[in-house]
């Protein structure tokens, strides 16, 4: 998986073309969520980052256990 700042990067990017496309005031109202692993350790730390609005949960989320601490964090 990414690290959060290797996360940040890519999706601080993709919110600048959007920028560059479509102006700044789409851009600050498109959610970009990160799509890697998440699991209850990072997740605070991935969504903590100042340009993702949020994860898909995979694989995590068809383990209840994992699943609840990652909604929870």
């Amino acid at each position: 998986p990414a690290t959060p700042e290797d996360a940040e990067k890519s999706i601080s990017y993709i919110r600048i073309l959007i920028k560059k496309l479509y102006g700044e005031n789409i851009a600050n109202q498109i959610r970009i969520q990160y799509g890697g692993s998440v699991n209850k350790n990072n997740i605070q730390n991935i969504i903590n980052m100042p340009n993702i609005d949020g994860a898909l949960v995979g694989s995590k989320s068809l383990i209840p256990e994992e699943f609840s601490q990652i909604t929870l964090s």
